[in-house]
């Protein structure tokens, strides 16, 4: 891979460390993913029915490196601090998540 590719600004992501503290880093990491997932479904006018939006452990796995395993502890680790709720949908059944009002008033 060319340092160029290393050095772009997709590649980067940054993190809260208060929040790592409450929440564990990987579910800092995948909560900033699904807000970045969120803003693609909002700006492509695709947020299902009560602002849920789905995202594949595929896509996840391929786009921020999370085994399927650390992004079931993430995500157990947001619903449990009320920030996401996530249920599957569809067929076949895929990830469906939406901020709660909980983090969307959140103050740090």
């Amino acid at each position: 891979m060319s340092i160029i590719k290393l050095l772009r600004h997709s590649n980067w992501i940054s993190i809260n460390k208060d929040l790592v503290g409450v929440i564990g880093c990987n579910a800092v990491y995948f909560l900033g993913y699904l807000a970045e997932k969120q803003e693609y479904y909002i700006s492509r006018n695709e947020l299902c029915n009560e602002g849920y939006f789905y995202v594949t452990a595929d896509d996840c796995k391929r786009d921020i490196k999370l085994s399927a395993r650390e992004q079931e502890t993430a995500i157990s680790r947001l619903k449990e601090a009320g920030f996401v709720e996530c249920k599957l949908k569809g067929v076949p059944a895929k990830r469906h998540f939406r901020f709660t009002d909980a983090c969307e008033n959140a103050v740090a």
